[in-house]
């Protein structure tokens, strides 16, 4: 069995540790966006007055699906089956979007809180 120079152990912890670290930050980013998105929509449904049962604005969530040191992946979404229905319209019933549009009005914000939420992770850290 072969033994590791100390040099060779501590490049692999240092690898490692760092790569443990960029996958926090990463998922605190994901977290912070993620939130930040499901905020716009909550405030899109209440002024579009989307609200009938409140089911669509308690379905509100999100998914982290992928999280590695070189980035991620998560959704922002609903989870009522007709809220599909309120954002694209259908032939009885106007669109009443609020998903597009908190993409599009909110982009910059949602960048910013993931950002920060990087960031801090990263201070929290060191």
């Amino acid at each position: 069995m072969r033994r590791w120079t100390p040099e060779e152990w501590n490049r692999f912890v240092k690898n490692d540790l760092a790569n443990a670290i960029t996958e926090a930050a990463n998922r605190a980013a994901l977290i912070a966006g993620s939130f930040e998105m499901m905020n716009g929509m909550s405030m899109r449904i209440e002024a579009k007055k989307i609200i009938d049962t409140g089911a669509t604005l308690m379905s509100v969530n999100y998914n982290i699906t992928r999280v590695t040191a070189d980035g991620g992946e998560a959704e922002a979404g609903l989870g009522t089956h007709y809220a599909v229905y309120h954002e694209y319209g259908t032939e009885k019933m106007a669109a009443r979007p609020f998903m597009r549009p908190t993409v599009d009005e909110d982009k910059d914000w949602i960048v910013m809180a993931a950002a920060a939420a990087y960031a801090d992770a990263i201070r929290s850290i060191f």
